[in-house]
């Protein structure tokens, strides 16, 4: 059996292009439009193809010399006019209305998950930040008096550093989260072993609370918040979530990370889900959570 990826494309173009060495296709006419479009298309299905790029090299990839032994034509040139635009369907990961995020943060509390989790998945929903980037998360990274938290550009998704505001609470559960270390892991959310808790944590614990989201739709329910309930620019919304505004000449000229106005804009977002639905159990109280020895994390 084949189990790498790349392997399983390469043994379709091979049984693809097997089926098109027994099959009429080389036999007709080079220039035949028809061959070069059912050709085209046998190779597309055979490596799931969405580019020209991919389409172009296909042939070469499916068998040495594959072109040279029976036409002199590439029919991948043609494939753009003859399949026409190809389109795929985008599937959003889910996420709940932003009236329901700070319910979500009261059931992960009243559940039977680790503190650590708890901690981290609340953090994720203030900062907001990308699954990876929470459970990444150094110590080094944090300045606690600032409340700033630094993402190198190593760990980020647009490979640009990332200064994130921090809230009262993000920073209370930050001290939270110290008292059930012993220090010496370099990761904020270790586990016992004080590497990151593992990636599935989170959204195994979401479909067992029966909350319709994924960790990554915080991010959603966040953007839809601020866009419907503040009068906050976009480009500050949109630093906020750390994504790339517009092209290249307008990101040349758009030095500035717009901190302030983020640190603003994170303190109305936590602001905003103390006061929605039940309070979590740590709002506005330093947190009262048993130390390492006592609690599996």
């Amino acid at each position: 059996m084949v189990r790498n990826p790349a392997s399983r494309r390469a043994a379709r173009c091979q049984a693809a292009y097997a089926l098109y060495r027994t099959s009429d296709y080389r036999k007709t006419d080079v220039g035949s439009h028809v061959d070069c479009a059912e050709t085209v298309v046998l190779f597309s299905w055979a490596h799931r193809v969405h580019s020209r790029g991919w389409d172009n090299s296909l042939v070469e990839r499916a068998h040495p010399g594959a072109p040279v032994l029976y036409r002199t034509v590439n029919p991948c040139d043609r494939r753009g006019g003859v399949l026409g635009p190809q389109q795929d369907l985008v599937q959003h990961m889910r996420a709940l209305p932003h009236g329901e995020v700070a319910a979500a943060i009261q059931a992960m509390w009243a559940s039977g998950a680790t503190p650590v989790v708890k901690l981290a998945f609340e953090f994720l929903v203030l900062t907001p930040a990308r699954s990876g980037e929470v459970r990444g998360a150094r110590c080094a990274e944090i300045d606690l008096p600032a409340r700033v938290w630094t993402i190198p550009a190593v760990r980020m998704k647009s490979k640009r550093a990332h200064r994130v505001p921090l809230c009262r609470r993000a920073a209370e559960i930050l001290e939270a989260e110290r008292t059930l270390g012993d220090g010496r892991s370099p990761f904020v959310f270790a586990s016992q072993g004080g590497k990151p808790f593992s990636i599935t944590r989170l959204p195994r614990l979401l479909q067992n609370l029966k909350i319709a989201a994924v960790p990554h739709g915080f991010r959603s329910s966040f953007r839809d918040w601020a866009a419907e309930e503040t009068n906050h620019p976009r480009e500050v919304v949109e630093a906020a979530l750390a994504h790339v505004v517009g092209n290249r000449t307008e990101a040349a000229y758009a030095r500035s990370d717009l901190f302030e106005r983020r640190r603003r804009l994170m303190d109305e977002w936590a602001d905003y889900l103390d006061g929605r639905g039940p309070v979590s159990p740590l709002c506005g109280v330093k947190p009262q959570l048993p130390d390492r020895t006592a609690a599996a994390r």
